[in-house]
């Protein structure tokens, strides 16, 4: 895509794009969750390794699947959990009605602590078990790389890639069916007027298969456009794809190399 553009840049570049996009991405995708997660809490901890250490990822997400909160920690202890527990309350701004560990030594009390004591406390690992498979998110990512160096980056990715995850996730509860044409609307969608603030949200509704989508955008109309509805066809050599390059260069500004460079 940059090539095409003309850009050519090197690998640290892209770090410190990372270093510095990554966490206002987050930021903003944790802002949207606020008051929307479930009443019932799914939380536990895997091995990230960090240089030559291992570190404990803290990880927990809700009944329909939907990401929690994200918090790398040096330890597992009682400071490390009633951490995680504050930082999961503050950013979904939700008390739940129950919490499921592994039976940590740890979580009773940082679930009383910082949840208050009428949540209650289930210890079973076979509940737990969409827990541990929503794992494989982060570790099949994780594997292929060459690692972290320190925890601070560990901690800035998993964040990000963890919150991102979940805001392209095409499911809305466990084990629903989602055909692939139906993943690949929701992924144009969100990924074309997710980012922007500003702009009023696009309304996509299918016609017939998968060979023409009608595109809404009654509040805001492109430059030197007048506002009204707009409908693509794609022909069913190209399907989805071609659709989806035409639509960003139709509604995508012109990308100026300047503007990733500087």
């Amino acid at each position: 895509m940059f090539l095409v553009r003309g850009m050519m840049f090197s690998h640290e570049a892209v770090r410190e794009w990372e270093a510095k996009l990554t966490p206002a991405l987050a930021e903003d995708l944790r802002r949207r969750r606020r008051g929307k997660a479930g009443r019932s809490w799914y939380v536990d901890e895997t091995y990230i390794k960090v240089g030559d250490r291992w570190c404990y990822l803290y990880r927990a997400i809700d009944r329909s699947g939907a990401l929690i909160d994200v918090l790398l920690s040096e330890r597992r202890d009682m400071k490390a959990a009633r951490a995680f527990f504050r930082s999961a309350k503050a950013v979904t701004g939700v008390t739940p009605d129950r919490v499921t560990t592994d039976g940590h030594d740890s979580y009773p009390r940082a679930i009383r602590n910082e949840l208050g004591r009428d949540v209650r406390h289930r210890t079973s690992r076979y509940l737990n078990n969409r827990m541990e498979q929503d794992h494989r998110g982060i570790k099949g990512r994780y594997r292929p790389m060459r690692g972290f160096k320190c925890p601070r980056s560990a901690a800035r990715f998993c964040r990000g890639y963890d919150e991102l995850r979940n805001f392209l996730r095409p499911r809305s509860r466990p084990y629903q069916h989602v055909p692939a044409d139906h993943r690949r609307l929701q992924f144009l969608r969100r990924t074309t007027t997710g980012g922007s603030t500003s702009e009023a949200p696009c309304n996509f509704r299918m016609t017939g298969r998968t060979n023409k989508i009608k595109v809404t955008n009654a509040e805001t109309g492109l430059p030197g456009r007048p506002k009204k509805n707009f409908v693509w066809h794609s022909p069913n050599t190209k399907g989805l794809p071609g659709l989806i390059a035409t639509f960003q260069k139709t509604r995508c500004p012109p990308i100026s190399s300047k503007a990733f460079l500087t």
